[in-house]
């Protein structure tokens, strides 16, 4: 019988990790390809896609107002009054944006990803 060396077991060893090693890249040369064009056909479909977002804001805006305000009085006429001062104004509102990313503006830039994909 013969024997196997030390040498020997460790090269047996190395060459089953390259076989392991090279199967593995295989696996993921493949993946990568295949999801390259899944992704570019999920991003054309996405531009289309219609979306609905809506910003709810709740805010106080102050406002500086310089003017001349006219004042009726009853039986005197009429006497205008310099006003200047800072209104505080609440504002609570909620801002919807519906669409597709296409009528978004945001189609053209989906086409360059998925040409920078392509290539």
């Amino acid at each position: 019988m013969t024997q196997i060396t030390v040498s020997k077991k460790i090269l047996y060893l190395m060459g089953v990790c390259i076989v392991i090693s090279l199967l593995l890249n295989g696996f993921l040369i493949y993946t990568y390809y295949t999801a390259e064009k899944n992704f570019s056909s999920d991003l054309e479909t996405l531009k289309y896609e219609r979306i609905s977002l809506s910003v709810p804001i709740d805010t106080t805006v102050t406002v500086p107002i310089k003017k001349d305000i006219d004042i009726e009085i009853p039986f005197d006429g009429k006497i205008t009054v310099p006003f200047e001062g800072d209104i505080t104004v609440p504002i609570k509102t909620e801002v919807k944006i519906e669409g597709t990313l296409e009528e978004l503006g945001l189609g053209d830039l989906i086409d360059k990803i998925i040409e920078i994909i392509d290539r």
